[in-house]
């Protein structure tokens, strides 16, 4: 008869114990009955408790004394009967009721308040069947859960970081995976290449950058000479204005405060539209703007 896949979860009786308790139901017959569940919907019936008694009544030839459940839930009832009722170790009934919690779907919360486990401890199993499954089986077979837990940390760790330097490739050197994945490089190996290649990135950028500040440095300085340039053009040509404007005065004999010229207006400002004319076509030439 088939066993309910709770039910299989826990560790069936040594060799020599199943024998024992094979010669024990046939001197003395069987104490409890096999419970039994049949499937509604294959018409299967599977054992839910007493597969070591099963056992023994096929090895003691023995017809075995069943009963059917009938109750609503099978898997907690295969759970329930089983995890007490087994001489395991705290660890061991932790690792079984996390891998039946898979089975069933029932929550870490509530499978510890059926179980009466401590959830810590079923959040330790869980971690052990996640990254070190290869030591569920030795946990249930009496090895500490405090060991497996140290191995499945380890694990844990060593994914993380595999996958954080799998995720550096993904976004700096996605064309690097594929060698990884191939086995052509290892993955420290490709985090090198990428490393150097970033290196070698940041240095261009930087050199790129300090080129920049060097010609904005260069343009800064020749836009202040043009400047100055500039200045001293316009000074110059305002020295000229009141130096011509005094000749004006003189070659006509005008005097200071006295009746001023007819023209010497128009002789001004022709003067001043001759400077600026002149500064404007310096700020054409050297691209000097007027501050």
């Amino acid at each position: 008869m088939e066993v309910h896949p709770v039910a299989a979860l826990f560790p069936m009786l040594s060799e020599p114990e199943l024998r024992e308790l094979a010669d024990d139901i046939d001197a003395r017959g069987q104490d409890h009955p096999i419970i039994t569940w049949t499937d509604p919907e294959t018409g299967d019936t599977v054992i839910l408790d007493g597969r070591n008694r099963h056992a023994a009544c096929e090895l003691a030839g023995v017809e075995p004394w069943t009963e059917e459940f009938k109750g609503d839930d099978p898997a907690a009832y295969a759970l329930a009967n089983n995890v007490h009722r087994r001489h395991l170790s705290t660890g061991a009934r932790a690792i079984i009721v996390a891998q039946a919690r898979r089975l069933t779907g029932q929550s870490q919360r509530a499978a510890a308040a059926d179980t009466d486990l401590y959830q810590p401890r079923l959040a330790e199993a869980d971690l052990v069947i996640d990254y070190a499954p290869d030591r569920a089986a030795a946990v249930v077979a009496g090895d500490a859960l405090s060991k497996a837990v140290e191995v499945a940390r380890e694990r844990k760790r060593e994914i993380e970081a595999r996958d954080a330097k799998l995720a550096l490739l993904t976004e700096h050197a996605p064309d690097l995976i594929p060698q990884v994945e191939d086995g052509q490089w290892d993955l420290d190996e490709a985090i090198d290449v990428m490393e150097g290649r970033l290196r070698r990135e940041e240095e261009r950028r930087e050199e790129q950058e300090e080129a920049e500040r060097a010609q904005m440095a260069e343009e800064e300085r020749e836009a202040a000479r043009l400047r100055a340039a500039r200045l001293e053009t316009a000074e110059r040509m305002a020295d000229r204005v009141k130096a011509l404007c005094r000749g004006f005065d003189q070659a006509l004999n005008i005097q200071p405060g006295g009746p001023e010229h007819p023209y010497r207006e128009e002789v001004i400002a022709m003067l001043n539209e001759v400077e600026l004319e002149t500064l404007a076509r310096f700020d054409e030439v050297t691209g000097v703007e007027e501050e």
